[in-house]
């Protein structure tokens, strides 16, 4: 069995090491070719997969390989970029289906990241504190936005929502003080409580009729919303319960 079979047959767990492969090729001409693996990842093998742990660089740009030891980088674990602080741009590998609970938290200075195709679902505090962040395109297939996903991002001003979305989180959107006008997906069914809390200069936000649970504290101190909603639905009864401005403008 070669090394490379090795690997791919049990879990690893390789931190932070660099490993630096010759392969001779000398049987069919081609020579000798050096594989340097980046020393800046932290990652486990499991099941010919590789799941990023913990990224150890401090460039403002970073591209993240799509394979590591011939392996698919298909996740990022919990809090494997959390609190770098140069990080401003960054380039998901597109294997990716799995992005864990606070992966890119307190990045303070992260302004763009591009989110993989594969994405099925956006966890716990995934961006929360990402000060600079000012857009996000959430790809089809995500259901899910988790809790505090996007709490705390001072400069988001557009969010770009699928229409597989079925779930915003608590606190999903709070105090996202740049945030003004919010057109939540058609097939969205769940906005649970305060996932728009404290987002202060919110002016706007679509509501389609065929959301069915609109938590409590949604818009507190929203002081400048209106919401734009269906006639007799349930996000028209959660405004008058709550004293909240709205006009009828979806059909």
């Amino acid at each position: 069995m070669s090394f490379i079979n090795k690997l791919k047959s049990m879990n690893i767990k390789i931190k932070n090491i660099c490993i630096t492969l010759i392969i001779a090729l000398g049987l069919v001409g081609f020579g000798f070719y050096t594989i340097n693996l980046n020393c800046k990842y932290d990652y486990e093998i499991n099941n010919w997969k590789v799941n990023i742990t913990r990224y150890h660089g401090n460039e403002s740009e970073v591209k993240m390989p799509n394979n590591i030891w011939f392996m698919p980088v298909v996740s990022i674990d919990d809090y494997a970029f959390e609190g770098l602080k140069k990080l401003n741009k960054i380039r998901i590998s597109i294997n990716v289906t799995s992005i864990g609970v606070g992966a890119f938290s307190a990045c303070m200075h992260l302004e763009e990241i591009k989110l993989p195709l594969g994405l099925r679902e956006i966890k716990d505090n995934t961006f929360f504190f990402c000060l600079e962040l000012r857009e996000i395109d959430i790809p089809e297939g995500v259901a899910n936005i988790g809790n505090s996903s996007f709490s705390v991002c001072d400069s988001l001003t557009t969010v770009n929502f699928p229409k597989s979305l079925e779930s915003i989180g608590e606190y999903a959107f709070s105090e996202c003080s740049s945030l003004i006008s919010v057109k939540l997906p058609i097939g969205l069914i769940t906005i649970d409580n305060f996932a728009f809390v404290d987002s202060e200069d919110l002016d706007e936000v679509f509501i389609p009729q065929g959301v069915k649970t609109i938590g409590k504290g949604n818009f507190y101190d929203c002081d400048k919303l209106t919401l734009i909603i269906s006639e007799g639905s349930i996000a028209e009864q959660y405004a008058v319960d709550n004293g909240i401005e709205y006009v009828v403008g979806i059909e």
